[in-house]
This record gives structure tokens, C-alpha cells and sequence, in this order.
């Protein structure tokens, strides 16, 4: 729209430079409109662009392969696990083992080791079962393996004009008394 234009409709120039003002600002404010527009959609365009190099990556991607390591490392995970558990419930069973041994009064772990029925000893959430029992037991049939809980009895010299057998010290030397 130009001034020329108006005033041919018959507007004097107060009116048309009003006219041409009003319209200059409306101009101004769809421009910038415009502007907001077209950067909004630079954005879109981008973001677009972006996701779709993201999607190429993700369909080139070997889901197979990846689904394969994965459950590869899950199995690892497991075997660790297990592994664990099992070194703990030795770890439990040897200090308890340790600790009623020393209990027992036992002179030989090794024998009582061996005459242990390792089948029927179990440990669950940190306790043993059935090692005490088995240690009862073979306590009851072979004493002798273990230190016995009564005092040995004290014996002392002869007492007056007594006299003692040849090779009584060398017997008394010989026991420690």
C-alpha cells in the first residue's frame, strides 16, 4: 500500500499517513510473528533430523549380538552369585567346624574329620546343622580321641620309711610328675 494510493481513494494526507502507520505496525508484528514461526520450525527440523540419525544408529544396531552378551553377562552374574554363596556356606561351616572342635576337646581333627559324615552336616543361613551331633556321637565311641574332661588323678611320693621300686623315678620322670 502506498500514499499515492490512498489519497486517489480520496483521503487527505492526515488520514492516509495514519493509515499507512496502523498497517506499518501490523506489518511489523507478522514479521516478527513470522520470524518466531520460522525459527520454531528450524527447531522442529532439527530435533527431526537428530531422531532420525538416532533411529539409523538404533536399526543398525546388532540386537542379536547384544541379546546374546547380555544373557552372557547374566549367566556370569548367576555363576558369581552361587559362587559366592557356596564360599560363604565354607567359610560358616569352617569357622563352626573350628569352634566345636575346640569345644570337643578333640586331639586329632584330622581323624574326626575323617570319621565325620560330611553328608548329613548342612548349612543354611549361616548355621550348621548336624556336625554337633555327629561329634557327639563319636565321642561317645571313640573317647580316647578327645581330652578327657575329668582331672587326672595326683600321685605322690611314698610316705615314710616306704621304700620304692628300682626304676620309680625313671617312670615318674617319664610322666611328668
Amino acid at each position: 500500500m502506498k500514499t499515492e494510493e490512498l489519497l486517489n481513494l480520496g483521503l487527505n494526507r492526515e488520514q492516509a499517513d495514519s493509515i499507512l502507520a496502523i498497517n506499518g505496525r501490523d506489518i511489523e508484528r507478522t514479521k516478527s510473528v513470522n520470524q518466531q514461526e520460522k525459527l520454531e520450525l528450524e527447531r522442529v527440523l532439527k530435533d527431526l533430523a537428530d531422531a532420525e540419525q538416532e533411529l539409523k544408529h538404533y536399526r543398525s544396531m546388532d540386537y542379536e549380538g547384544l541379546k546374546n552378551e547380555l544373557n552372557s553377562w547374566k549367566e556370569k552374574a548367576e555363576q558369581a552369585e552361587l559362587s559366592a554363596k557356596e564360599q560363604r556356606k565354607k567359610t560358616v561351616l569352617c569357622d563352626e567346624k573350628e569352634k566345636l572342635y575346640l569345644k570337643s576337646g578333640v586331639k586329632n581333627t584330622e581323624v574326626l574329620d575323617a570319621l565325620i559324615n560330611w553328608d548329613e552336616v548342612s548349612v543354611e543361613d549361616d548355621s550348621v546343622t548336624g556336625l554337633d551331633e555327629q561329634i557327639c556321637q563319636v565321642k561317645e565311641q571313640y573317647g580316647y580321641l578327645f581330652n578327657s574332661d575329668s582331672n587326672l588323678p595326683q600321685f605322690s611320693a611314698a610316705i615314710g620309711d616306704v621304700k620304692e621300686a628300682d626304676g620309680t623315678s625313671a617312670v615318674r620322670e617319664a610322666m611328668g610328675i
